[in-house]
């Protein structure tokens, strides 16, 4: 039967620093994976490749308990002074590649006078966000992102003449009341300009 230095070696090659508590009795091995920063499908193609490397080198069965740090989320604000420079662009490509990469991200469509990100990420026109308890909304899944938009809860037809303090305050609502979950990232399309919006989502 092969040592714990030979399945470290293995699980090692696979999981690199994440595996710790490695046991093995009897030929059944153990081990922790810390799967911190992964979303559900990397953190589930980590455990499986785990696995079965472990059971190719000879264990008789596998038990891996999943870890994960929670961690306050990283907020990172894509803005410019004017419109019409590829804010959403640029914010919509830099979130999908971080979700390619394996991390958890949140989109956040914060131009709301202008909202653009539905349609960049393909969202249809009337799909609107599920609530809980009647107060939270839950983000609408794009690409492997969690996304939010004010153009999920309105129309082309909806009249918005919302003033400064007001969009900023409508703003907020959607930040705060929206269940984002465990997510490592949380990217904001910002509106175009320096004015009453920008300041506020900023401080």
């Amino acid at each position: 039967m092969p040592n714990i230095d030979h399945f470290s070696h293995v699980i090692s090659a696979v999981a690199g620093a994440r595996a710790s508590g490695l046991k093995i009795v009897d030929g059944a091995v153990s081990l922790m994976l810390d799967v911190s920063g992964l979303n559900a499908d990397a953190r589930a193609q980590m455990e499986a490749d785990v696995r079965s490397a472990v059971e190719q080198a000879g264990a008789t069965s596998v038990r891996i308990m999943l870890t994960a740090e929670r961690i306050t989320p990283r907020l990172i604000a894509v803005a410019s002074g004017k419109g019409g420079v590829g804010k959403s662009t640029l914010s919509t490509n830099l979130a999908i590649a971080m979700a390619r990469a394996g991390r958890s991200v949140g989109l956040v469509d914060a131009d709301i006078y202008g909202p653009s990100q539905q349609h960049m990420l393909g969202v249809a026109d009337n799909r609107t966000p599920d609530q809980q308890d009647g107060e939270f909304l839950l983000p609408i899944e794009a690409y492997g992102l969690k996304t939010m938009s004010m153009g999920y809860l309105t129309t082309a037809e909806t009249p918005m003449v919302w003033r400064g303090p007001m969009a900023s305050s409508a703003l907020s609502q959607l930040l705060e009341k929206t269940l984002w979950g465990d997510i490592d990232l949380l990217l904001v399309d910002m509106p175009p300009g320096t004015g009453d919006i920008q300041l506020p989502l900023s401080q």
